[in-house]
């Protein structure tokens, strides 16, 4: 290969990193967005994820369905593993 041809190369290469750089910046963005648009009283509230947020935030500190119980200075909050796991690594299966 000639200098040129692999000058080519390597720049070709960087696009191509860069473009992955891109298209995980724009999922985790689009990601983001539709977290937001979801929680936002603005949406029209008929997406599946925001569906779901409203349901999960009704589960606060419910009996119904929770499958763990936290005792906080001699207060029993009771959970769902399933966000707590969502929210951290912490929380195992």
């Amino acid at each position: 290969m000639s200098e040129a041809e692999l000058k080519l190369q390597k720049h070709l290469s960087l696009l191509r990193e860069e473009y992955v750089k891109l298209q995980t910046k724009f999922e985790e963005m689009s990601r983001k967005y539709e977290i937001a648009s979801a929680a936002s009283p603005q949406s029209g509230g008929d997406g599946f994820v925001f569906r779901l947020l409203s349901i999960v935030s009704q589960l606060y500190d419910k009996s119904q369905y929770s499958d763990l119980v936290i005792n906080v200075d001699g207060k029993a909050i009771r959970a769902h593993k399933f966000v707590l796991k969502a929210r951290s690594d912490h929380w195992g299966s």
